[in-house]
């Protein structure tokens, strides 16, 4: 119903009057009964809805929960905080990459490996000090910067901890292995548990196509636990193995019209903590060498130092130098040259190794030693010293030097002063001819059936005049 509804007039002085009020009519009678009609319809409906089954509700989506994000953990800093404790793992290994940033290449040096139970394992840490301080100093003094990248434990309560470590400005990978002794992580030898004792064996020339040589064969034994790193252990062989060709000239990409016979045949086995061998038949070379993870490597190839190029050129030097040297079907069935071939080899050897800074502990010695002072003399000193090595001696002529053969009776106690006339002749090319000459010298060893044929292409001089020249320069002739 509406409200009632009062007008007033007037003014603020008269007062207020009512004029009149004014009441809504009464409704008709009829609308009083649409009204009931309405509501009785209504309350009808609103049954009957009621009475309708309610359908189900749809499921609820749940709300995604958010992704946890794992965190990696963050790598070790350069140099570990000072607030590590003492005995940690982290803080032995600190001491450690300072003992070698500092101390390694001396003759003190020692990390106090443990585990050096019998004469054997003594051995094997002589070997491994020689590894771990091959050359010299890591870096800067003082700077022990390294990284974990990963680490495990071995039956055997060894803890094996992949590093990084800087050594030359250059990142130096290696797997090291401790132990907790009284209280007290200390390093130890390589534990021989960490490999299963099961090997692949693979051709690698999918690997190494540098190795692509009609003249050597290429394959690979190693223990499945070293299989990521055969790849670099292949690439660093490879491309010692085409330097040293380039050098020497041999062979790589096609065979010269020779009468090669079989080709080379080189096998690389790894054997996790094996000392490095080769063996060499001369038709075949098997190189035995520690597991990369025991040697260590760097990431860059060519890097001062390097073991496994150390390996590769001083394995490989000796089977470039024979195809320089044109190995023929003939050798060894006929030798001749065979003991100025070993001079020029160990004249090599000491140059390579130093032209590429072998490891010295991966270098197998000479004749006179690992050292090879002889070998290394200059100038003046290199004739000095061969005269004195010779001045009590009757010189075997030169061509008997060519056609040496160690199994003949008349000469068997002529070994030794072969051997240091064979030494003495090769320095004397390097000093009078220049070292390119011993090389070109090199060349003519297997193709030529002589020694005057050989000096006079190699040098382009009169066989006489060279001899001459020789025995002048030994202190044999005025």
């Amino acid at each position: 119903m509406s409200p009632d509804i009062e007008w007033r007039v007037g003014d603020d002085n008269a007062g207020q009057e009512t004029i009149v009020r004014i009441k809504p009519p009464a409704p008709p009678r009829w609308h009083r009964l649409a009204l009931l009609a309405v509501v009785s319809l209504g309350v009808g409906l609103g049954v009957t809805y009621a009475s309708i089954p309610e359908p189900p509700r749809p499921p609820l989506t749940p709300t995604p929960r958010p992704t946890a994000i794992v965190v990696p953990r963050p790598t070790l800093p350069p140099v570990l905080s000072a607030s590590l404790q003492a005995t940690s793992l982290e803080a032995a290994i600190e001491r450690d990459a300072l003992t070698l940033a500092d101390h390694a290449g001396e003759n003190n040096f020692d990390l106090r490996l443990t585990g050096l139970d019998t004469i054997a394992d003594e051995d094997r840490a002589s070997s491994y000090y020689d590894l771990l301080s091959a050359s010299g100093r890591w870096g800067r003094d003082g700077d022990p910067s390294f990284k974990i990248d990963a680490t495990g434990m071995l039956p055997d309560g060894t803890t094996w901890v992949e590093i990084q470590q800087a050594r030359h400005g250059v990142n130096f990978r290696q797997t090291r292995f401790y132990r907790l002794d009284d209280q007290r992580w200390q390093m130890r030898l390589p534990s021989r548990t960490f490999w299963g004792g099961h090997f692949r064996a693979i051709n690698t020339l999918s690997l190494s196509p540098t190795l692509n040589s009609p003249l050597i064969s290429f394959e690979m034994v190693y223990p499945l636990e070293d299989e990521t790193l055969i790849p670099l252990v292949a690439d660093r062989f490879s491309r010692a193995f085409k330097y040293l060709c380039i050098e020497l000239g041999c062979p790589i990409k096609d065979s010269p019209s020779l009468a090669w016979g079989q080709p080379i045949a080189l096998t690389v086995s790894i054997r996790a903590t094996a000392p490095y061998a080769v063996r060499d038949t001369g038709h075949t070379v098997s190189v035995t060498i520690p597991s990369p993870r025991v040697t260590g490597y760097y990431e860059v190839p060519e890097t001062q130092g390097d073991p496994i190029e150390s390996m590769a050129f001083d394995s490989l030097l000796a089977p470039a130098a024979r195809l320089a040297a044109g190995y023929a079907a003939h050798w060894p069935d006929d030798d001749h040259g065979a003991l100025l071939l070993n001079a020029i080899i160990d004249w090599l050897r000491v140059r390579v190794s130093d032209e590429y800074a072998l490891s010295p502990v991966l270098v197998q010695p000479t004749r006179h030693g690992s050292a090879s002072p002889a070998l290394r003399l200059n100038g003046t000193a290199t004739r000095v010293h061969y005269q004195q090595l010779l001045a009590d001696e009757d010189l075997l002529p030169l061509e008997t030097i060519w056609r040496w053969r160690p199994d003949d009776a008349l000469l068997s106690g002529s070994t030794n002063l072969a051997e240091n006339e064979a030494e003495a002749l090769i320095a004397f090319l390097d000093q009078q001819f220049g070292g390119d000459s011993v090389i070109r010298f090199l060349r003519t060893l297997g193709t030529t059936d002589s020694l005057p044929l050989a000096i006079e292409r190699a040098l382009v001089v009169n066989y006489s005049d060279f001899v001459i020249g020789w025995e002048q320069w030994i202190g044999k002739q005025d």
